[in-house]
């Protein structure tokens, strides 16, 4: 039994190899996909500019930091299904906290801040939470940013990249909005181009962890997995882990035969991404070269049910008949 399900895991694996580098235009940044937007404002109603949020998670430390525009909003995009902690602070207003249970669907806050007991100014930049480049960004270059952003989550690409754009042209020291520029262009398989964004957004913030992240997912769709295994591991070094790092870590490895590796980070990014298909399609061929086909069923029946229509899903199906019929022998 054993001889014949390691042959059929290793027939499987001569089918599926080459999915790896179709599997990266399949995983955009945030097809998780919820987001964290709202307001702030005082008791009286008012909103609150460039007031300062930064979001984390229990598992890990930073999601990210924004400032909120001239009419108080904030958005942060791109999250996965977890238990937030919401920390915001502006000059004249006690700090503020708050835990947001993100399941499920998106959530829409309005946040009001009290007066501080004192005046008190907003706390020095920190590097590992926004850098001291983004405190200069001037609010209609932000705003334009923030429209990209939910343009982007509503698939409007030509309206997300005249955003961008347009943040660019207000600010062209923009990290930020050229890691997302980035990405749209990645979307619509224009390497060259999303490469030169990666690159331009890294030589204005060395550790921007979408930057970085841009980077290594054409690396790996180039099979440069050794690069971008090092260009991860700097951004994980960085307190940049996120489910994406540790999904594109997991094809890195795949691609390096350091398979038990890949298993880590991939089951990593299952816990993290529940909902996203390519990560349990990975972790189901790392599981058969592993010489494990039990336990590759239920990855690849993870699989099956959120990409039912998916381009391998035939295969994989009867690749689970196999897997079944062998054991029952």
């Amino acid at each position: 039994m054993a001889r014949t399900a390691l042959h059929v895991a290793l027939g499987f694996l001569l089918l599926a190899v080459g999915s790896w580098t179709n599997i990266r235009a399949q995983a955009p940044r945030g097809d998780s996909t919820f987001y964290i937007e709202g307001t702030v404002v005082d008791q009286s109603g008012n909103p609150i500019k460039h007031a300062r949020l930064i979001l984390g998670t229990y598992s890990y430390t930073r999601q990210g930091a924004t400032f909120s525009n001239d009419e108080g909003k904030f958005i942060f995009d791109r999250l996965t299904e977890a238990n937030y902690k919401l920390d915001v602070s502006a000059a004249g207003f006690a700090n503020y906290q708050e835990t947001i249970y993100l399941f499920s669907t998106s959530r829409n806050l309005r946040i009001v801040l009290a007066p501080a007991s004192r005046p008190e100014q907003l706390p020095k930049t920190d590097n590992a939470v926004v850098s001291t480049t983004t405190l200069t960004i001037p609010p209609k270059a932000r705003e334009e940013y923030e429209k990209g952003l939910l343009a982007e989550k509503k698939k409007q690409t030509k309206a997300a990249q005249k955003h961008f754009d347009t943040a660019l042209h207000l600010y062209p020291h923009y990290a930020a909005a050229y890691a997302a520029k980035g990405f749209l262009l990645l979307d619509e398989q224009k390497t060259g181009e999303a490469e030169s964004a990666f690159q331009k957004a890294l030589e204005i913030d060395p550790s921007l962890p979408d930057a970085v992240l841009g980077i290594a997912r054409i690396r790996n769709g180039e099979s440069r997995f050794a690069e971008a295994e090092e260009r991860l591991l700097k951004a994980r070094s960085a307190n940049a882990e996120a489910w994406q790092v540790d999904y594109e870590l997991g094809r890195a490895c795949a691609g390096l035969g350091k398979d038990t590796e890949a298993e880590n980070y991939l089951r990593k990014a299952t816990a993290a991404a529940p909902a996203y298909p390519p990560v349990y399609y990975l972790l189901a061929q790392v599981l058969l070269r592993l010489n494990r086909p039990l336990e590759a069923v239920p990855e690849m029946e993870a699989y099956l049910r959120l990409a039912p229509e998916g381009p391998t899903a035939d295969k994989v199906r009867d690749l689970i008949r196999r897997i079944k019929e062998s054991k029952a022998r």
